[in-house]
């Protein structure tokens, strides 16, 4: 599509590179696009960005720091940032029976997002579980965002990581506030294939400190 545009050139090959640590941190390089084009790469990056950031492991004391926790009498855990400096005003986090993340529900002004994971236990991950798909909803005034993410894996090496997201992303608009064309569903589906792991090689530990 973008090499349709021109205004970019020709484009051949576009990739992201991304760097992750056990801590959490994450960050996406794009690849293939001339340098001068940084509101182009900034877009590009903040979109796989979205998809990743619910993929990639971090820690819930990290996602909570700040925030002041209790928990409902159905169980679950609550966030509650009283600072009103956080994304999130309120967060939700709901466990399955043996401990397993299966749902954060986060609220702010804007509206109310919610993850649903779907895990099971994978042999060859020492019977770790592992989340198959994410359902993503994000509810902003009037319009609904789904997003349905099927996660796919192998080995590598020693390794059991991801090989690839099928990603599908509805938006609905609510009858008299379409668009000029009438549509009141936008859909669309994309997928994503990762290659080229570098594991416990530094690199992203190097690439952090920068």
């Amino acid at each position: 599509e973008l090499t349709k545009i021109k205004t970019y050139g020709k484009i051949k090959d576009i990739r992201y590179r991304v760097y992750w640590l056990a801590s959490g941190d994450m960050d996406v390089e794009v690849m293939g696009i001339s340098g001068k084009w940084r509101e182009l790469r900034s877009t590009l990056k903040s979109n796989m960005f979205g998809i990743l950031e619910v993929l990639f492991p971090t820690s819930l004391f990290k996602v909570t720091r700040g925030y002041e926790l209790s928990t409902t009498s159905s169980g679950r855990v609550k966030a509650v940032d009283k600072s009103f400096q956080k994304p999130f005003q309120e967060m939700f986090f709901s466990f399955n029976k043996v401990g397993a993340l299966s749902e954060i529900k986060s609220k702010n002004a804007l509206g109310t997002q919610i993850l649903t994971f779907v895990n099971k236990k994978e042999a060859v991950a020492k019977n770790a579980f592992v989340t198959h798909k994410i359902f993503k909803k994000n509810f902003y005034g009037p319009r609904t965002i789904n997003s349905n993410i099927s996660i796919s894996y192998g080995k590598q090496g020693a390794y059991f990581l991801p090989k690839g997201l099928d990603l599908t992303t509805e938006l609905s608009i609510p009858e008299g506030a379409a668009e000029k064309d009438g549509n009141r569903v936008n859909k669309k589906n994309s997928q994503v294939s990762f290659s080229n792991f570098s594991v416990n090689k530094n690199l992203a530990r190097s690439y952090f400190k920068k």
